[in-house]
């Protein structure tokens, strides 16, 4: 259903400069290595060096690389390293066709370049983001996703000051934030018309939201949005579903929103809707009633279209 909604001295410095402009200093450059997981150790533990190519445990600043076209089921690696802090994570695919999820577990972790993936891709952990960065679903995913974090138990992503931005291009799939987010960077949602979903209650996080042209973002809980002091943002062709409490029953959000334009491909730009269980496409609409109450600003920049889904 939509409904339509209205509007020392100088002789001393000049020596030390001349003599630093007479110097010429060699500086290594540093390339991140490329690691890809081959599980040939015999555990699941990335401090065995056997489970790397080339039999070396990786070190902080390498891009790590997991493949699911050589595993006969889904996996949980473990992360038993301490401090560790790769640059980034690569899930993908391979040349063969299965859909078996990959799960990295154990001690936190801290990335400083973002994840990709092109299959079912978790990281049930701690999760620290080190600079502005770009969590990816990639378009070639048909039955892929990406989860931070646990449904069913308490795990953080702090990003600091760090922007993040989480761009989804696959065909039926979603990007879940399962995670307590903290810090006070921007969080932009960009990419085709799939879902981001933000489940928790991200009480401490103080950052805006961005939703771009063609995205959706599902918030769950009534403070998944953070604090209201910064508001969310949603543009033209994009759009905002607010989700019904546990068992489809009333919620209530209180974040300040801005909205332009009618909404998305499927949807309005604001949308009431039962929440998205796991990580595929929206199934068929329960027969239920339950109430969304929006009771922070909300400032339109064109008439907007409001939805049901």
């Amino acid at each position: 259903m939509k409904k339509l909604l209205r509007k020392p001295t100088a002789y001393l410095s000049a020596v030390v400069v001349g003599l630093s402009s007479m110097l010429v200093f060699a500086v290594p450059s540093v390339h991140a290595a490329s690691v890809l997981w081959d599980g040939e150790g015999g555990d699941n533990n990335f401090s065995t060096a056997a489970n790397w190519s080339g039999d070396i445990v990786p070190s902080d600043g390498d891009d790590l690389v997991f493949r699911n076209d050589t595993i006969s089921q889904s996996e949980i690696y473990t992360n038993d390293l301490t401090n560790f802090a790769p640059r980034s994570f690569s899930f993908q695919k391979g040349v063969a066709t299965n859909y078996y999820s990959i799960t990295i577990a154990g001690n936190d972790i801290t990335i400083t370049d973002g994840i990709y993936t092109e299959i079912p891709a978790v990281l049930d952990l701690n999760l620290t983001l080190n600079g502005d960065q770009t969590f990816t679903n990639a378009a070639n995913t048909t039955q892929g996703s990406l989860t931070i974090g646990n449904q069913n138990a308490t795990r953080d992503m702090n990003i600091g000051i760090s922007n993040l931005t989480i761009h989804d291009d696959s065909s039926c799939a979603v990007v879940r934030i399962d995670s307590n987010v903290t810090g006070s960077g921007q969080i932009n949602v960009t990419g085709s018309y799939n879902a981001t979903v933000l489940s928790k209650s991200n009480s401490s996080y103080t950052g805006s939201i961005n939703v771009g042209a063609g995205s959706y973002l599902e918030a769950q809980n009534a403070q998944s949005l953070g604090t209201t002091g910064t508001g969310t943002t949603v543009a033209s062709g994009g759009s905002i579903g607010f989700a019904s409490a546990s068992g489809y029953t009333d919620n209530s959000y209180a974040e300040p929103l801005n909205i332009s334009g009618t909404g998305g491909q499927y949807t309005g730009a604001i949308v009431a809707t039962i929440p998205i269980i796991g990580t595929g496409c929206k199934g068929g609409v329960p027969d239920v009633n339950f109430t969304i109450t929006l009771t922070g600003t909300i400032t339109l920049q064109t008439d907007i279209t409001a939805s049901t889904w």
